[in-house]
């Protein structure tokens, strides 16, 4: 219903409630009577006198029926009220869940390429310690007889790539652990999947020789130093 038409329901509805009270039934019975009277004293009989209980009791039923009515009409009216209050509060909840699979949705994209970008930097960490170690064994083969400053240069630059990585392998650890968190908490787990699926791939391997080999360069005491790089082949 359309408010043009409530407010004419209401109108009508005032109106009936204006007339039909109990002081209405009683004036109207009392010139119901009078003219019942004058009709008995014209004619000598009450042709009506059999219609009268029956008027008054149809009028009665006819006020019950309208505070009925208004009873109903202020029940659909608080009725109406609560739907409308209960339809702004969905809106609300609807867009607060649109915001946050919006925000759930950029998390995972952000987390996704800094997992990508990771994943590179171990690569190309890798690449450059595959090609360093070869380096290490055809000077080994050659049997050049170096100075230390010559290859002292290249490989601190190695390490300062390796510590960067380093940092960078600590901040994806904190994204898995913000993922994990969002997971605990009910969302989709679309990151965990992606994360089995990076611990699957070859990026462990590849962490793990980095870790193997930095293992075996602290162990010969030469680590970041500024000493020779000893690599022991023990195959």
């Amino acid at each position: 219903m359309s408010s043009d038409e409530e407010s004419v329901f209401e109108s009508i509805h005032d109106t009936r409630e204006l007339l039909l009270t109990k002081d209405f039934v009683d004036e109207l019975t009392s010139k119901i009577n009078y003219e019942l009277t004058c009709l008995n004293r014209e004619f000598g009989f009450d042709p009506f006198s059999r219609l009268i209980p029956l008027i008054v009791d149809a009028l009665a039923s006819l006020v019950d029926c309208c505070e009925y009515l208004q009873e109903l009409t202020e029940s659909r009216n608080v009725l109406a009220k609560d739907l409308r209050c209960l339809e702004k509060q969905f809106d609300k909840e609807k867009e607060y869940r649109r915001l946050c699979e919006f925000n759930l949705l950029q998390i995972e994209y952000e987390n996704e390429e800094e997992r990508r970008r990771l994943n590179k930097i171990v690569h190309e960490q890798d690449q450059l310690i595959r090609t360093l170690k070869c380096k290490l064994k055809k000077i080994s083969d050659e049997g050049d007889d170096l100075e230390e400053n010559v290859f002292l240069e290249d490989f601190q630059k190695h390490d300062s790539l390796l510590r960067e990585n380093d940092a960078l392998l600590k901040e994806r650890s904190q994204l898995l652990e913000r993922i994990a968190q969002l997971e605990s908490e009910g969302r989709p787990d679309k990151s965990s999947i992606i994360d089995r699926k990076c611990r699957n791939c070859e990026c462990g391997n590849q962490l793990a020789e980095v870790a193997s080999s930095r293992a075996l360069a602290g162990r010969n005491g030469t680590w970041g130093r500024g000493g020779w790089l000893v690599i022991c082949d023990r195959t």
